[in-house]
């Protein structure tokens, strides 16, 4: 008679301790944790829609500290995750942008691509969408294109350079 290791009691353990050190609302529709990775089904975060995600580790990641993680759904993409280095690629569609503010309206995807170092909080990105609409006190005013470079340290962000077309 074997005896099985508790993954998915493991894993919803961690997740309550983080949805209360970082006050973020998780749900998720299913859970499937094993020894490799752990897969959430239907994952949002704060009401948003996510999608589907999985989380890759291995037993070597307690000495690395280190997994990868990949979504399909309203955001897609991959990211590398460790505690000196992350490197993301996403793509989030425009409903979870356009659900956020008022002052834009994305009719494309906004892609994001970066990495940075969360041990010394900072991060930098570069975005893009085509697309976009933008209210201004002179009115609307829309864009094919949109590409920016963002830059993050610890909670300041700087955008150093955006470009607009159209």
């Amino acid at each position: 008679m074997g005896v099985f290791f508790p993954y998915d009691t493991v894993v919803r353990v961690g997740l309550e301790k983080l949805k209360s050190n970082v006050k973020l609302k998780l749900n998720y529709s299913q859970i499937d944790s094993g020894p490799f990775s752990t897969e959430l089904d239907k994952l949002e975060v704060d009401d948003l829609p996510v999608g589907d995600l999985t989380v890759n580790y291995s037993p070597i990641s307690l000495f690395t500290r280190s997994i990868s993680v990949t979504s399909k759904g309203a955001v897609n993409g991959s990211a590398k995750l460790s505690e000196k280095h992350t490197s993301f690629d996403l793509d989030i569609n425009p409903a979870i942008i356009n659900s956020l503010t008022k002052e834009a309206e994305l009719a494309g995807k906004l892609t994001i691509k970066g990495e940075g170092s969360p041990s010394d909080m900072t991060f930098s990105a570069n975005i893009s969408s085509e697309k976009i609409g933008i209210n201004t006190p002179i009115g609307r005013l829309d864009f094919t294109l949109l590409n920016a470079e963002l830059y993050l340290e610890k909670n300041n962000l700087t955008i150093k350079k955006t470009y607009f077309s159209g």
